[in-house]
């Protein structure tokens, strides 16, 4: 898609923001996702224009509600989206259909400008979205704990039946740690991920709403203050403690004692109790076990290609490192 027409998209449904003088940039580096988005600048202002696939109304309805929600209180700064000239929140057209939100201050650059003040932020937003989020109407669905379970078991069925052995090591951008071959590196620590969740099994969690995506790339920070959450693609029913696991994990690997600490910002904002605690690592580890698990399978044995090739990288390279702290039997990958 050009910027043209990225630029009719907005206008069709947005005509009293998007005005002729508009530009559009599409936004590539440093994503995953091929899902369309782009900076629209109009009269002194600027935009997010996200494409949802029709076929993905379910997921964009679920994160509309969910921004919406966590943003009501004035507390957490979020994309909401903003209704078109017919009073709704998406504008469909083609096979897609089209939010518009304001672009957010700040960068997603934890990565460049990682220091433990940031993550202590990040952690205390993370808190509070989960707050502001808690009074959703929840259905009864099964939580990380049981849906990692029954993912390791499975992927350790299908490493003895071979799931990996048309894996190339040359479409990799990383090494096998520890000397070993990528399957029996992955099987050893998907055993010990399962160790881990097991023992949560018999304990009772919170379920709610969640972000689902609490990477350290979806935060946005000017100095040391979170200034906005982006990327609510992957809401789900969960309990919060995947949503720590996922941020902690994101922005530990290389700083293991930095672990503790976020834990401890969080818990500024919201109580955890022992088996929070112990559920938050452990869905760390397995959650280490599948991602990995996941991009050898894309990258080596089906050769998918992505929008960003060093994202690609800097991810695969991430969980590498984990998996060898796993392996090592440090508790916090």
């Amino acid at each position: 898609m050009e910027s043209a027409q990225a630029l009719n998209i907005a206008r069709s449904g947005w005509p009293h923001l998007v005005l002729p003088a508009s530009t559009a940039v599409r936004i590539v580096d440093g994503r995953l996702s091929d899902w369309p988005l782009w900076r629209i600048e109009a009269n002194g202002h600027r935009y997010a224009l996200r494409g949802w696939p029709t076929s993905e109304l379910h997921r964009a309805r679920a994160a509309l509600r969910f921004t919406a929600q966590a943003a009501s209180g004035g507390r957490v700064q979020l994309p909401v989206a903003i209704e078109t000239h017919c009073g709704a929140a998406l504008h469909p057209q083609g096979d897609w259909h089209w939010e518009l939100a304001p672009w957010l201050p700040g960068e997603a650059d934890f990565a460049q400008r990682p220091t433990l003040a940031r993550l202590e932020a990040m952690c205390r937003q993370l808190a509070v979205l989960h707050e502001e989020t808690a009074d959703l109407t929840t259905p009864d669905e099964p939580l990380a704990v049981q849906r990692h379970l029954q993912a390791l078991t499975a992927l350790q069925s299908g490493i003895d039946a071979g799931r990996f052995a048309g894996l190339d090591p040359s479409a990799l951008p990383v090494p096998s740690p520890a000397g070993m071959t990528w399957s029996v590196a992955v099987g050893q620590a998907a055993e010990v991920a399962t160790r881990q969740l097991a023992a949560l099994q018999a304990v009772r969690l919170n379920g709610q709403w969640t972000w689902g995506d609490a990477w350290h790339n979806n935060f946005l920070l000017v100095a040391d203050e979170v200034t906005g959450l982006v990327d609510f693609a992957t809401v789900r029913v969960d309990t919060p403690m995947a949503d720590l696991a996922r941020l902690l994990g994101s922005t530990t690997a290389e700083n293991a004692e930095w672990w503790p600490a976020g834990v401890a910002a969080y818990a500024d904002v919201q109580t955890l109790s022992e088996a929070d605690l112990q559920a938050t690592g452990a869905l760390s580890a397995s959650g280490t076990v599948l991602s990995l698990a996941n991009w050898l399978e894309w990258l080596g044995v089906e050769r998918r290609s992505f929008a960003s090739p060093q994202a690609v990288c800097d991810r695969m390279s991430h969980f590498a490192l984990r998996l060898t702290h796993l392996l090592r039997g440090r508790k916090s990958p």
